[in-house]
């Protein structure tokens, strides 16, 4: 990240563009991110045609941050939108239970969707995950509620990146500006 925070400093005093060393970091957190949430979907959906209740029961009762932001993201919300809706907590309880509930509602929606209109003679997705030669496949709704994990654990990421970098950049932009204009530390 120093290295990543230098150029961006280095990009804004010479007035290029930094917005690239940023993006750099949010696709490598989201590679490394979606390898993770690809291979926890693939082992669940392997054991179970129920498997999106089972891994966010089980990522429930994991502990660490990274088991919180998971469960947020197997239920397709993010923590902003849950204190929003709760009036400011974000517990993995309260997490877990609206997580549970974003499931059944986009599973409905999709299944009615199918229902009532044309969608069945039209496009459809359908994710195939693969490992070795052993392959899982999710049906329709599984692939759109997979997409909604997936985009909602981008939009975590590149949030809290742009976040990140500002916060870092901004003070050492200042450190070496006023060591510029000579101003005493």
């Amino acid at each position: 990240m120093r290295e990543v925070i230098s150029k961006i400093i280095y990009s804004v005093l010479t007035g290029q563009d930094y917005r690239d060393y940023v993006l750099e970091i949010i696709h490598k957190r989201f590679i490394d991110k979606a390898e993770e949430l690809i291979s926890d979907i693939f082992e669940y959906k392997q054991k179970s045609n129920n498997w999106i209740e089972k891994l966010l029961d089980d990522t429930f009762k994991k502990q660490g941050k990274d088991s919180k932001f998971k469960l947020l993201w197997f239920g397709g919300l993010n923590e902003k939108t849950v204190k929003n809706i709760t009036g400011g907590t974000s517990k993995k309880e309260v997490c877990l239970d609206l997580g549970k509930r974003n499931i059944k509602a986009l599973q409905s929606l999709f299944e009615e969707f199918e229902k009532i209109s044309k969608f069945q003679d039209g496009y459809q997705i359908q994710i195939t995950i693969r490992k070795n030669n052993i392959k899982v496949e999710l049906d329709h709704v599984e692939s759109l509620i997979f997409i909604n994990i997936i985009s909602t654990m981008k939009l975590t990421i590149q949030g809290g990146a742009w976040s990140e970098v500002g916060k870092k950049a901004e003070k050492a932009l200042l450190y070496v500006i006023f060591n510029l204009i000579k101003i005493p530390r």
